[in-house]
């Protein structure tokens, strides 16, 4: 598995290096990217300025660079329709500072072995850090040979992947190793009554069904509007953090209006922003 695997990414990648995509653009500035591979160094991350979603796959692999300058980056992005890979970025330590907003994972397309989150080889990553995660809505989670990893216990990947089986999360630094420790304030419980979280600084959002008392707007089903994923800013379906199925001019909406048609739909990808027909 883990042979075939890494022969996969070593062809994938230099597929990647030979068929050089135009580099992101957002669609009529609103902040839509198209797929994106970072390649050679935390440089390269300066194309997804302004990216709020990324329609298509993002990945991060055989790329160099120091700690300070991995953190120099932040994006607004909340959404990615394919799948997430990190691998062998070097100095990337976490992506709590360039990723705090990324929402969900559609799993449009996947990587292998149906994987829409692959963390392979990471030797500098201490945690992986994306507080604002709730949905994995397709795929399994693959995490693996990352020795310095740690938070990976204290969050419940059965609650983002919607209860998918077949997460592998192997040989990365041992738990009995690793601080593993919660912020102070109370965060989530899993199941067996422990504390849930991506750091010593950030909760696991987890989303709950107890409104009003419990809720900030974050986290919370009933608090928001029925065409959300992963949160909300208040109760409409303007105040999504992601739309559940479709958006149109910052509404999220379950169908396509009278008079508009569907855009930036390809093979994989189900997430439409609508204009109108002229």
């Amino acid at each position: 598995m883990v042979t075939i695997l890494t022969v996969y990414l070593t062809v994938v990648f230099c597929l990647s290096a030979i068929i050089r995509e135009v580099p992101a653009q957002s669609e009529n500035d609103n902040g839509i990217c198209s797929r994106m591979y970072i390649r050679n160094g935390p440089q390269e991350l300066s194309r997804l300025e302004n990216c709020r979603v990324i329609e298509g796959s993002l990945q991060i692999a055989l790329a160099n660079g120091s700690t300070d300058q991995w953190k120099n980056f932040s994006f607004p992005l909340r959404e990615i329709t394919g799948y997430l890979l990190l691998y062998d970025a070097r100095g990337l330590q976490s992506l709590r500072h360039i990723f705090p907003n990324l929402t969900v994972i559609r799993g449009q397309e996947f990587i292998h072995n149906n994987y829409a989150l692959l963390v392979n080889d990471m030797p500098d990553m201490q945690e992986i850090g994306l507080p604002s995660l709730t949905n994995i809505l397709n795929g399994k989670v693959w995490i693996y040979n990352n020795q310095n990893l740690c938070y990976l216990e204290t969050i419940d990947w059965g609650k983002i992947t919607n209860g998918t089986q077949g997460n592998g999360i192997k040989k990365n630094k041992p738990s009995e190793q690793c601080p593993n420790t919660c912020p102070l304030k109370s965060c989530p419980k899993s199941d067996q009554g422990l504390s849930l979280c991506w750091s010593n600084e950030d909760c696991q959002k987890v989303q709950v069904k107890t409104c009003p008392e419990d809720c900030d707007g974050q986290n919370c089903e009933d608090c928001c509007s029925d065409q959300c994923l992963g949160g909300c800013t208040g109760p409409g379906p303007r105040d999504c953090f992601v739309c559940k199925h479709v958006e149109y001019n910052g509404l999220c909406m379950s169908n396509c209006p009278a008079g508009t048609y569907m855009y930036l739909k390809t093979h994989y990808q189900q997430f439409f922003l609508l204009f109108h027909k002229h």
